[in-house]
């Protein structure tokens, strides 16, 4: 492979980086702060979240891994934390995409959340979150073989020197804005606590611009996000989660539709020691995805598969080219006093 062809792959790898470059995970409650920043403030947990999205190997070689970790922190008003009024987070985001997964994209993101109290009974609140943070993209050499490293005798020599096509890392900062609104019932128990929220927010506020040795691939688009959860008691141990996810970016459209159902193996008070959940969502257009999982105690694991429903045309974003399973592991710390539980799913 010469200088030239490398460019040219180059700037159609970036093309395709720029839409892929905010990968998408099936999990989305699992890794929600990376669908809202506002997330930060709504959790009531010191909290651990992790997630792992891999695809099935092209026959190309090329793939679409996808990983996250994340630590949120609640902020209270003062010491009885009687009043959660925001929280913290920080996160950790790999993707790597393309044959032999040459392209990755790295970010660190740091989150901060506020809450407003709406009613005297702290039961509406609305939460804006900021997040903001640096982004690597960069081209990986491991693994590519050029025409240079060609040997008659042996074929490719990979102990022999590449070509030399200069700086194919680079740095940009991001900036993100979330907002939540948030409302639960009064009681606290599975059958009478119902709850709503509904989130609106946006990506790349910066429009931020990649460049590799002097080429600019693109701009990252303005990525704009509506989610909505509510739930309904079926009965004193089980409650079903129906959700929404929608995405639009400069023509391009996601939308997903789906429901959770959870169920408690001890029939006791809501956030059980036992819970088990399970639930399908529709990618319209491209894939369903099946979930399950378990929380024991303050542990929390879920798997997901993603079986593509068809193939279809570029006027869609996060698109999955081949089956993708995802495994996500979550770990709550529950600080003492009162917290704002508006009973979301637990993935």
């Amino acid at each position: 492979m010469n200088r030239f062809s490398f460019i040219l792959l180059l700037l159609l790898t970036g093309a395709l980086a720029g839409r892929a470059q905010n990968g998408q995970f099936s999990q989305f409650y699992s890794s929600a702060i990376l669908v809202n920043p506002a997330f930060a403030g709504h959790d009531p947990y010191l909290a651990a979240r992790l997630n792992y999205n891999t695809s099935k190997l092209a026959s190309d070689g090329s793939l679409h891994d996808l990983s996250q970790v994340t630590l949120t922190y609640p902020v209270f008003q003062d010491k009885s934390r009687e009043n959660q009024v925001g929280g913290a987070g920080l996160t950790f985001f790999r993707e790597s995409l393309g044959m032999q997964g040459a392209f990755t994209s790295q970010k660190l993101l740091l989150t901060g959340a506020y809450a407003i109290n709406l009613d005297q009974h702290k039961t509406k609140n609305l939460i804006f979150g900021i997040q903001g943070g640096l982004t690597q993209n960069r081209i990986a050499m491991d693994g590519l073989q050029w025409g240079s490293q060609y040997n008659a005798y042996v074929g490719f020599d990979n102990s022999m020197d590449a070509e030399d096509l200069g700086n194919l890392s680079s740095y940009y900062p991001v900036f993100n804005f979330g907002l939540i609104y948030a409302s639960k019932a009064k009681e606290s128990n599975l059958t009478s606590n119902r709850a709503f929220h509904v989130g609106l927010s946006a990506d790349n506020l910066n429009s931020p611009r990649s460049s590799f040795d002097g080429m600019q691939p693109g701009t990252s688009p303005l990525i704009v996000k509506l989610i909505t959860t509510t739930n309904y008691a079926l009965n004193a141990q089980t409650v079903i989660h129906p959700s929404v996810l929608a995405i639009y970016s400069t023509q391009s459209y996601q939308l997903n539709l789906g429901s959770y159902i959870s169920h408690q193996l001890n029939g006791g008070p809501l956030q059980s020691d036992f819970m088990l959940q399970a639930g399908v969502w529709y990618r319209a257009m491209d894939a369903f995805i099946f979930l399950t999982g378990i929380k024991v105690r303050d542990l929390s694991v879920g798997i997901s598969y993603d079986l593509n429903a068809k193939n279809f045309g570029d006027n869609t974003i996060y698109q999955q080219i081949n089956p993708a399973v995802e495994i996500s592991v979550g770990y709550n710390i529950k600080l003492s006093g009162k917290v704002f539980d508006v009973n979301a799913p637990l993935f």
